[in-house]
């Protein structure tokens, strides 16, 4: 089995007369691959830098493609900066809408990647006058990256496309994409992956700890089968993808919360993809 680690998000500096803030910050995501098809967990509590007056509005953070396809975001959902005259502006709803208009018919998780890379280096193309003047504190989180899910060829495929920023060079280094699922150190049919806000990863390696104790009492069937590399039903799958969020919520109330959303993407040809809100 495999437990991916993930950087922290990009927190946000107010630079006094030079910069709106980001806004909001997506947090966690959980992606477990069975058998009868790949379920995704997403929180829907939106992360505002703390300068920003008012109280954040549970937000979409994945979006159904074709009725095939899901296309997550973790990191910045939307951002604003002004320097001088020079003010940019993204939203990921209005963004991905517009690259769902671009999608030929019948398009492939690869393709769909090549085409989130392509717009996002466009879209983030001069952000590095921001990195510059400070928009984004020091740390090692990726500012902005997004999963991409379906099936191609009949096999479950997960890609990510992601931005990192280069601290001594003092640029936003990007597109990279990557095939998380599938990999050599993995089962066709299996996987478990966290991004973003992730502690429950290591809590899983050890079953003597207390977050995999928790996680047990959350969902007692599931979880033994998961650290074990057993394959999930697509019910299990579902709560493994829950137990996961509300322990992250339990213990980051300030990053993650319900409602959470689970989308299950089922193999090519038996049917779309499924969206389910949970209140807790």
């Amino acid at each position: 089995m495999r437990f991916r680690l993930r950087g922290r998000w990009a927190n946000t500096l107010l630079m006094v007369s030079v910069f709106i803030p980001p806004l909001c910050r997506a947090t966690s995501a959980v992606v477990v691959v069975t058998p009868y098809g790949v379920v995704i967990g997403i929180d829907s509590k939106i992360v505002r830098d703390r300068r920003v007056r008012g109280h954040p509005v549970p937000q979409d953070k994945a979006v159904i493609v074709q009725d095939r396809l899901v296309v997550a975001i973790v990191g910045e959902v939307n951002f604003a900066a002004q320097k001088g005259k020079e003010r940019v502006e993204y939203k990921f709803e209005d963004w991905i809408q517009a690259i769902k208009g671009k999608c030929p018919q019948n398009m492939s998780v690869f393709a769909l990647t090549s085409l989130i890379e392509s717009v996002s280096r466009s879209t983030f193309r001069n952000y590095d006058r921001f990195v510059r003047a400070g928009a984004f504190e020091r740390d090692n989180s990726i500012p902005i990256q997004y999963l991409v899910a379906g099936y191609d060829s009949g096999i479950p495929t997960i890609t990510r496309v992601y931005f990192e920023i280069d601290w001594a060079k003092l640029q936003l280094k990007g597109p990279e994409k990557k095939v998380e699922h599938p990999n050599a150190n993995s089962k066709v049919d299996f996987d478990f992956l966290v991004d973003g806000q992730n502690d429950i990863v290591k809590q899983l390696e050890n079953r003597e700890s207390g977050g995999y104790k928790e996680m047990l009492a959350l969902a007692p069937n599931e979880i033994p089968k998961l650290v074990s590399g057993k394959n999930l039903t697509l019910i299990e799958g579902r709560k493994a993808c829950r137990a996961a969020l509300r322990y992250e919520t339990n213990h980051h109330k300030d990053k993650v919360g319900p409602p959470y959303v689970i989308f299950v993407i089922p193999p090519f040809g038996m049917g779309g993809v499924t969206r389910e809100l949970y209140p807790h």
